[in-house]
């Protein structure tokens, strides 16, 4: 504010001295008001201007300087109107007047706008250069436009940008945002130089496509590089730590960050505080959470979420109430934090009627629900993502009727057909909320009418109609992705092997097998854990158990899904065998897992296990549907009919 007084001092000399009418002294005002997003000063600055029907060139050269410096500013300022109105109204436009454009609707999500504008330019017969090509593929990239960004890449390597860091780091961003890591890999080795840019372009590629691990490899590779990592590389890489719970390596990265100086970037910390709360050290990310001088709404969220996750209902709300008594403002992600918190905790305690005054029912979590969702709709009507909230929260607590009485669905269409920019997380939500309660034709319309989609969204699919028990259409849409050229993760793995599976499609499941080689997932439990099961139920137990061995420290479900397996297969006594290694090596099954061995105790009478096993279930309040059937059907067997009615 202080350059700002400054400059406004300077323009009252200017006045004084009869300056006023050099055009070349009134652009360079023109855009220092630009700079500091004073609008209507630099705005009457330019209306002011002498006659701009000037005929020489040079003064036309500096009348598109000012007019591009406008445009600049009104986009960068979110009035994009303005700046299309006043670039519409230029007699001349250079390719910083496009480019202005380009990157004024990227900025303000219109990004289909522009594409167009990218399109009209060339049309216009206007060069695209460096920083037009650097603007429009980010574009490309949230519009999962791959078609039209290979062409620009071939526009690109064409006109010799490839060489220039900032566009060729653009690509890669493009390719991994797409979901094309291959690309993306090779056009990194590719580069004659790299910056850090270039590599936190790899390390979020890998992450956002659920390559955690070789997300962290890239981070030691540019170690090993001699390249120093910026606050923006850690900001990147502790979120990939708090998702694979890697304490140990994320508080290295924090030691890093205190000795490069970064220990008070605010970014940077809140990336901090949100990996050490998901990897459940809540008091070091409080620690760090009130040594902020000034925590914005993304840091008072991040310790919000943290503290909801892992059920700390009453101090979420205290923090959210003594953020509102600081002056910061919640906003919906807030209001969401909170709900997640009072959903966790299974009650409303008096903080939280001191958030929401609502009478006590047996439906408390989704009357919250409902009620938030209602807040939002009421600050943000026009946002079609808060019905799919509302219709999701109806699904969960099984009130999908409510959904269609309320008329929510019908206004979440209505609402999502009017939406200008309709990105593809919208349209995905609006799938998985469609999936969740078996409403398949609904989802397939809205997938088919996507105009875009990315991995996500085929999965979402995928996966709705694998969970409803439509194995060979959830088989049909997984080959039609591979056709598309879209790059499986491990979430579509892990939603197709169960349908390879449930079919025993032992030469589908090898298939896929080799494609999750090839797309280096075979270090993902989950994927790993998914393909035992799969070679279990097509009764390959010899390729499940060699898959098994290879795991460092298999989980609960890898446990249960090779003692499954050896029960599907009649091998009672290695089911059993196994049941106990997992005991020693200290892994608490879980319900699946009782249920899964519990028919073993059946099989052999052993009524004085099955008991044991009943009380450890007790203990560890396990009693679902599927295990009580189990428990039933062991005392049956074992003669206690008794104790089975």
């Amino acid at each position: 504010m202080g350059d700002l007084v400054q400059g406004l001092e300077i323009h009252q000399k200017i006045i004084e001295c009869g300056f006023l009418s050099d055009v070349i002294v009134v652009t360079a005002l023109i855009d220092m008001y630009a700079k500091f997003g004073s609008i209507q000063k630099a705005s009457n600055l330019f209306d002011k201007m002498s006659p701009r029907d000037v005929t020489s060139w040079n003064a036309m050269i500096i009348e598109v300087a000012v007019a591009n410096a406008l445009v600049d500013m009104y986009a960068k300022c979110e009035s994009i109107h303005k700046a299309h109105e006043l670039f519409n109204n230029m007699s001349q436009r250079d390719v910083v007047s496009w480019n202005s454009m380009i990157v004024g609707y990227a900025q303000n999500g219109l990004f289909d706008r522009a594409l167009d504008a990218f399109k009209e330019m060339q049309l216009a017969g206007i060069k695209p250069d460096s920083v037009t090509f650097s603007c429009i593929l980010p574009a490309c990239a949230q519009l999962v436009a791959m078609e039209l960004a290979m062409e620009i890449h071939q526009g690109i390597v064409k006109n010799g940008f490839f060489s220039d860091i900032v566009v060729g780091t653009s690509l890669i961003d493009m390719y991994a945002k797409c979901g094309s890591l291959q690309k993306a890999c090779t056009l990194f080795h590719k580069m004659p130089k790299r910056d850090v840019a270039s590599w936190n372009a790899m390390i979020v590629g890998y992450a956002q496509n659920g390559l955690l691990d070789k997300s962290l490899d890239y981070f030691k590779k540019m170690r090993m590089a001699d390249e120093k990592p910026e606050s923006s590389t850690f900001a990147c890489i502790l979120p990939v730590c708090a998702k694979l719970g890697a304490l140990e390596q994320g508080m290295e990265f924090h030691q890093n960050i205190i000795k490069s100086g970064f220990s008070s970037d605010v970014v940077v910390v809140t990336a901090l505080i949100d990996m050490y709360a998901k990897c459940t050290r809540l008091r070091k990310a409080r620690e760090l959470f009130d040594k902020m001088y000034h925590p914005g709404i993304v840091s008072w969220n991040t310790m919000i979420s943290g503290y909801a996750m892992h059920g700390y209902c009453k101090e979420a709300l205290e923090l959210f109430e003594l953020m509102k008594h600081s002056g910061t403002i919640a906003d919906h992600v807030s209001l969401i934090c909170v709900l997640f918190a009072c959903s966790h905790a299974g009650l409303l305690d008096e903080g939280c009627k001191s958030f929401i005054h609502m009478s006590n029912s047996s439906h408390k979590n989704m009357r919250l629900g409902e009620f938030v969702t209602r807040v939002l709709l009421e600050l943000d009507p026009g946002n079609a993502a808060h019905y799919v909230l509302l219709s999701n929260i109806y699904a969960d607590a099984g009130m999908w009727g409510n959904v269609q009485k309320n008329g929510v669905l019908d206004e979440a269409l209505r609402l999502l057909y009017k939406v200008p920019n309709r990105d593809v997380a919208l349209w995905t939500a609006m799938i998985t909320a469609c999936v969740q309660n078996g409403a398949l034709d609904l989802a397939l319309k809205f997938f088919e009418e996507m105009p875009q989609r990315n991995v996500v969204s085929w999965t979402a699919i995928i996966s709705g109609y694998a969970q409803n028990g439509h194995s060979e259409k959830a088989l049909e849409i997984f080959n039609q992705m591979q056709l598309a050229g879209v790059e499986s993760t491990s979430a579509t793995f892990a939603s197709i092997l169960p349908v390879c599976a449930k079919m025993g499609d032992l030469e589908k499941g090898m298939e896929n097998h080799q494609k999750i080689i090839e797309c280096n997932l075979l270090s993902d439990d989950v994927v790993l854990t998914g393909l035992i099961d799969m070679y279990a139920k097509c009764r390959s137990m010899q390729r499940a158990l060699c898959l098994f061995k290879k795991m460092s420290k298999p989980d609960a479900a890898s446990w249960t899904a090779i003692i499954a397996g050896y029960m599907q297969n009649g091998f009672v006594d290695k089911a059993l065998e196994f049941f106990k290694q997992m005991q020693l090596a200290g892994v608490e099954p879980d319900s699946s897992t009782f249920a899964s061995i519990l028919p073993a105790y059946a099989s052999m009478g052993d009524l004085e296990q099955g008991k044991k096993i009943h009380q450890k279930l007790i203990e560890s309040g396990f009693l679902s549907d599927t295990v009580v059937t189990a428990l039933i059907d062991m005392y049956a067997k074992c003669g206690s009919i008794q104790k089975a009615n």
